[in-house]
Order: structure tokens, then C-alpha cells, then sequence
């Protein structure tokens, strides 16, 4: 999935397109409900994270109603630094950073170990491999986890009530998925476990990905 893009001048030229700003909410409610309309009493977050261009197109923003200890406020290059270091140059290549750096927008890893997870190698499990080709291996997506379920279950209101319990963390779905075995030696409470590496799953960050692989075509161009 991962290849080098030989113009590195204009690698780093696409990435100045866009800002990484982390803010207190309750003294910029304004910009957040730019970031994200969606939500009801924006003043009740305390901080947010956001990726975005000059004209306040989001690509990737989280919201948090607790405050646990979080960097500095302010204009961040972690995101910049990332790309420029693992060179994502296909479309599929963008949804894979966008949505691993969630893991650093949330907290779970600092910069170095994203790199490191980015390039992570599982063992050899042709029918996962293939439902998770597009992730690079990774357990990132809704869907991902259901179809997982799907290899064992016929029951789509089943299948879906088990992604929406593994991400809730209640102990009947991992106990079900530990249930489903690949062979004797490997259940598919193993393949999540190892996996899903933050932890849940989510929808995938399409319209992110887009605007950052049509930034880089762009620049390319």
C-alpha cells in the first residue's frame, strides 16, 4: 500500500495547505460549531482537536467532554510530520494515516510509536487479510468488524449488536468472539485483540482522506 513519493519539495508543499490546532471550546463555541454542527451544547466539550484548511473545511476533528491531560493548546505539526514521513501517496493509503492518527488525537500514542504502529506486520490470515487489505492489516471500521462477525454469524441484527458490544467493551461479545474460532489455536476474540489497535471501531474518515489526496494530486500536478 505504501510507496515514495520522489518529490519530496512537494510532498511538504501539500501538508502547508492545511492547519492541526488544538482549543479550549468554552472560549471558541463559534468555531467549534463550524467544526462540528452536529453537536448539541458545543459549550459542554472542553477542548478540541482539529485538522483543517484555511477556509475551515474539517478533515479530521475529535471533541471531548472530559479533560483529561492533553497538550498545549494551540497550532500542532504532528499531523505534517506524519505524512511527510510515511509518504502516503494512494487514496487508500490517506484513509489509513487519517484514521491511525486518531489514535494520536485521543491520546493513545505519541508521534514516534504512530510511525512505528503505521508500518506494524501481522501473521498471515488470508480470509482477515483480505477484509482488512484496504487498512493495512489494521481492525479501523465499522464494517471491518462486522464482516468479521460475518464469516461465523447469518444474523445481521446479531452481527450488528456484536460491533456495537465489542465497542462498549461488555464482556458477552468478547466472550462470543472468543467462541469463533478460525482453527483451534485462533479465535476472532485473537484477531481483535491484536487489531484493533484503538481500541474501537468507527466509521471510516472518507471525505478526510479525499481532501487530503486531492490536496496532494494538486500539488503534483
Amino acid at each position: 500500500m505504501d510507496s515514495t513519493i520522489s518529490g519530496k519539495g512537494s510532498a511538504v508543499m501539500y501538508t502547508e495547505n492545511f492547519i492541526e490546532q488544538v482549543f479550549q471550546v468554552r472560549p471558541n463555541v463559534e468555531l467549534a460549531r463550524v467544526f462540528f454542527p452536529f453537536l448539541e451544547n458545543a459549550e459542554d466539550y472542553h477542548y478540541a482537536h482539529c485538522i483543517y484548511l484555511d477556509d475551515k473545511t474539517l478533515i479530521a476533528g475529535v471533541a471531548f467532554t472530559s479533560s483529561p491531560e492533553r497538550p498545549s493548546t494551540g497550532l500542532g505539526s504532528d499531523f505534517k510530520n506524519y505524512l511527510n514521513q510515511t509518504n502516503p501517496e494512494t487514496f487508500g493509503d490517506f484513509l489509513l494515516r487519517i484514521d491511525l492518527y486518531d489514535g494520536v488525537m485521543h491520546g493513545y500514542y505519541a508521534l514516534p510509536d504512530l510511525i512505528d504502529l503505521t508500518y506494524r506486520e501481522f501473521s498471515t490470515i488470508p480470509v482477515v487479510d483480505e477484509i482488512l487489505e484496504v487498512s493495512g492489516g489494521f481492525l479501523l471500521w465499522y464494517h471491518q468488524l462486522e464482516s468479521l462477525f460475518a464469516l461465523f454469524l447469518t444474523d445481521h441484527a446479531r452481527i450488528a449488536d456484536a460491533r456495537r458490544n465489542i465497542n462498549m467493551k461488555k464482556p458477552e461479545a468478547f466472550h462470543l468472539a472468543k467462541s469463533l474460532k478460525f482453527d483451534e489455536n485462533l479465535s476472532l476474540e485473537d484477531v481483535i485483540l491484536e487489531r484493533m489497535v484503538l481500541g474501537t471501531v468507527k466509521f471510516p474518515n472518507i471525505h478526510g482522506a479525499n481532501t487530503l489526496y486531492r490536496l496532494k494530486n494538486a500539488a503534483f500536478d
